[in-house]
């Protein structure tokens, strides 16, 4: 039978705001029997703009990466940071993100995690920015196979313990059984307003 990738291994940047032709540092914690990991750079439909190779994973589950981002588009722009590991019977991805030029915004917790048709629904993301957070928000769309778009704006709380951490102040209602929600993360900084990539999950 296929397995599934575990997910949510720790992955970070020395910097997730970077200049054109930084060189982009990440690292990833793997569990002790992981023995190889790949670095994968991807644009918002999932195209990897690196090449992915093996790395060895060191004793304990240590994983470092270099990007040396030197063909980057000047214009500002964002791309995710997927990070695999392999051992002799898993597979564990994890994921964050970096920009170039501009803030940037990703996905990282829903509670619960995974919504039934009677749950309330909050979530979390981190957010990275050279300059300070004005605000942030997560906007939600339920109402997925209508030609309108309604979006709900909930907002959203940094962490005390962690600047770059934030969770939604109130909840999104109860959705049915087996209707795709879609959300983003938008937030301001004095230079203007960034937002993530747009994700969805299925109600339960």
């Amino acid at each position: 039978r296929l397995r599934k990738p575990i997910k949510d291994v720790p992955v970070w940047a020395d910097n997730h705001v970077l200049a054109p032709g930084d060189t982009l540092q990440v690292h990833a914690s793997f569990p002790a029997n992981v023995s190889s990991g790949r670095l994968f750079i991807m644009k918002g439909n999932e195209k990897i703009v690196n090449v992915p190779y093996d790395l060895p994973v060191f004793p304990g589950g240590a994983f470092n990466a270099d990007y040396y981002n030197a063909n980057a588009p000047q214009e500002a722009h964002s791309r995710s940071i997927y990070v695999a590991g392999y051992s002799s019977t898993d597979e564990y991805i994890g994921r964050s993100v970096y920009s170039v030029g501009k803030p940037s915004a990703i996905h990282n917790a829903m509670i619960p995690a995974e919504p039934a048709w009677t749950d309330s629904v909050s979530f979390k993301a981190r957010a990275f920015s050279p300059l300070p957070i004005l605000s942030m928000t997560c906007k939600v769309r339920t109402d997925s196979v209508g030609t309108t778009i309604n979006w709900i704006e909930l907002p959203m709380q940094a962490s005390l313990a962690d600047s770059t951490l934030f969770e939604t102040s109130s909840k999104l209602s109860p959705q049915r059984t087996g209707k795709e929600i879609f959300y983003k993360y938008v937030l301001t900084t004095a230079e203007g307003v960034a937002e993530s990539y747009l994700e969805s999950y299925m109600t339960r």
